[in-house]
């Protein structure tokens, strides 16, 4: 996921077939971070609740998760500022102000996946009766869904 919305939001495969140097070491930093928070997310999920420490290592790797989150964010950032400094220098302006348009967009939809994802289902599993946690992930499930189904209509082909 984390990937892909790295690609998408440096503009990999619309703007330039190639990542600078910044939006490859960003990425190479946050995958490894994520792939390393999910594993030990996956072996804390295997531990008792009530065992020492799962509670500080549960809220440590929801930290870690949330600043992958927000490091994803930079790469989209800088290819904004990037964009609304290439439409004030070239003539470009029409076409460069609907590719900002639309990344704007993708940024607004990253936010609000992140911000679903990760804090509203974390909440709604901390306080829905235990008969009801499984609407947790249905919500959490259905955001992705939306989020994927957006993310391919906003970059969709166009003729």
């Amino acid at each position: 996921l984390f990937t892909v919305i790295v690609l998408i939001g440096t503009g990999w495969s619309y703007l330039k077939p190639y990542l600078t140097e910044r939006d490859k070491q960003v990425m190479l930093v946050v995958i490894v971070v994520q792939a390393m928070v999910n594993v030990a997310m996956v072996m804390l999920d295997e531990t008792a609740p009530g065992a020492i420490g799962w509670l500080t290592w549960r809220d440590l790797l929801h930290l870690l998760d949330m600043l992958c989150c927000c490091a994803i964010l930079i790469p989209i950032v800088w290819s904004i500022r990037h964009l609304t400094q290439a439409s004030e220098r070239d003539g470009k302006a029409a076409r460069d102000a609907g590719r900002l348009k639309q990344f704007r967009k993708f940024y607004m939809a990253v936010v609000a996946y992140i911000y679903v994802t990760r804090v509203v289902v974390f909440l709604l599993d901390a306080t829905l009766p235990f008969e009801y946690t499984w609407l947790a992930n249905v919500f959490s499930e259905c955001t992705s869904l939306l989020f994927y189904l957006g993310t391919g209509w906003l970059f969709r082909p166009r003729g």
